[in-house]
């Protein structure tokens, strides 16, 4: 009791059992927060990444995937910001139309051009397409079975994709 009393500066004894059950709850949440947050500062993490890994249902690749450059990778994936010409083209206001891969097939790179159909990436690509289900058709629906973040394995392979997918783009457009 001491020790737990010391680890939460907590009152003594006879102060502590004057309080109720949810004063004390909020004492030590409050507590754990703060000392979650200073050990998050000097590990230099973000201040969420702590409370994310706690609810495992949000975001298991963040647990799972241990390298930072995947979980970096499939963080990307799952928030669309990888940067394809769609993306980069709602930034400098481009007409979809324009938003061009620099594959030089003419196709608007959006996610599904970059996942499935864009030749740059096509040395890599039949890795990725062996985790999605054969009983999925649509290539919508196959995206979404990569970016569930339901199965590990595919998380992994998602994210190996992207990186080695940015590496390939990196020296195709230097």
């Amino acid at each position: 009791m001491e020790t737990i009393t010391a680890r939460y500066s907590l009152p003594d004894l006879d102060t502590l059992s004057s309080w109720d059950q949810h004063k004390i709850r909020a004492w030590i949440l409050t507590r754990d927060e703060a000392m979650d947050r200073a050990q998050s500062i000097t590990a230099r993490l973000s201040m969420w990444l702590p409370k994310v890994k706690v609810v495992r249902s949000l975001a298991n690749y963040l647990i799972d995937l241990t390298e930072p450059n995947l979980r970096r990778a499939f963080t990307m994936a799952r928030f669309h910001s990888i940067p394809t010409a769609f993306l980069q083209g709602i930034y400098s206001k481009t007409p979809i139309t324009q938003r061009l891969c620099p594959c030089t097939m003419n196709e608007v790179e959006d996610f599904i051009h970059f996942f499935f159909y864009c030749p740059i990436y096509e040395p890599i690509r039949p890795k990725l397409l062996l985790l999605i289900p054969s009983t999925i058709t649509s290539k919508e629906d196959c995206l979404k079975s990569l970016l569930v973040d339901a199965n590990p394995q595919i998380s992994r392979g998602v994210a190996i994709f992207i990186v080695q997918a940015l590496k390939l783009r990196a020296t195709l457009t230097g």
